[in-house]
């Protein structure tokens, strides 16, 4: 017998003891085989995401003239404003919401409804939890204004440098805000070399006349 055919008879000897010693072996034994590190554990699954934070009624409608909130729900937000002779409807649309009930008070149970006009009026509006997201940018609401130069953009605003006349017949800027179909929020004079600076001490409003202004008006919806 030469030594390739022993070599062959020895390894068909041997194998039926590594089977036997791998059925008999102890359970640790087995574990560490098949956790080497080769072959590790898969990490756990992250947790859920938690979901987001939704945004209360001040934040959503607390930029409305005089705003007081009485009531908020998961689905609206019931709150007293101002509304110089318009309607809830009006109101809560201009916000980007529908209108769902109107009253005369907090409590109140009376038989105005979104179509009801007063100077003062509790609206209740539908809740939108994407309203900052739907708003247009101030140079997509704005920049067709005469003389546009946008100053500054803000969550609910946009400051804007326009012209709202002539030295002749000087305009101001609630009907700059007006044209655009938005509330004006505020103006400030400038001088005509930098549009975006406020002179010191200004203290002009939405009806104060010039021809050349920041105008501050309501960011609108898309």
């Amino acid at each position: 017998m030469n030594a390739k055919i022993m070599m062959i008879f020895l390894l068909l000897l041997a194998l039926p003891s590594v089977g036997l010693a791998l059925r008999d072996a102890p359970a640790p034994w087995l574990r560490d085989l098949c956790n080497t590190p080769g072959n590790p554990e898969p990490p756990p699954e992250p947790p859920p995401p938690e979901p987001p934070m939704q945004p209360s009624c001040t934040e959503l409608f607390g930029d409305v003239r005089d705003f007081e909130l009485c009531r908020e729900t998961d689905e609206t937000c019931r709150f007293q404003v101002r509304l110089s002779r318009s309607t809830c409807h009006q109101l809560c649309r201009s916000q980007g919401s529908v209108c769902v009930d109107a009253d005369r008070s907090c409590n109140g149970n009376d038989n105005d409804t979104c179509m009801t006009q007063r100077s003062s009026e509790v609206c209740e509006c539908e809740r939108r939890d994407d309203l900052n997201n739907r708003r247009l940018s101030c140079e997509d609401a704005f920049g067709r204004a005469p003389g546009f130069q946008l100053c500054r953009q803000r969550e609910d605003r946009c400051e804007f440098a326009a012209t709202t006349g002539t030295p002749g017949n000087p305009g101001h800027c609630r009907d700059m805000c007006d044209r655009f179909r938005v509330r004006c929020l505020g103006a400030r004079d400038n001088p005509q070399d930098a549009p975006c600076d406020v002179i010191p001490g200004s203290n002009d409003n939405c009806l104060t006349e010039r021809s050349t202004e920041i105008c501050i008006c309501e960011r609108p919806f898309r």
